[in-house]
């Protein structure tokens, strides 16, 4: 394996690897970035990269950020009423509705 090297997935970072020319300097194997089509736009112009995704179920990412906003205190969206809140209690109003819904 080449060199591995970290790029913020900034857009002024991934500018800064492109004015490095990182990707045509053929040491860089793998680009890890949380914006692949910033990254893709800008370094890969002239190169064939290979993508590879990890996705989490929307669903199970809205649980996990609800357990998460229970107690990150630090955060700017802490939600001090959900400390004690089941994440049913929380979500039924909206299950209910859905089910009433009638159909499209």
């Amino acid at each position: 394996m080449g060199l591995t090297v970290t790029v913020q997935s900034t857009e002024e970072s991934i500018m800064k690897a492109k004015s490095l020319n990182l990707v045509q300097s053929g040491k860089i194997d793998i680009i890890f970035s949380s914006r692949p089509q910033l990254a893709v736009q800008h370094l890969y112009s002239s190169h064939k990269g290979r993508l590879f995704v990890i996705m989490r179920h929307p669903v199970e990412r809205l649980i996990s950020k609800f357990y998460y906003l229970q107690i990150a205190t630090w955060e700017r969206t802490y939600r001090a009423e959900w400390r004690n809140m089941d994440i049913l209690g929380r979500f039924r109003p909206f299950a209910f509705a859905l089910v009433l819904m009638p159909p499209r």
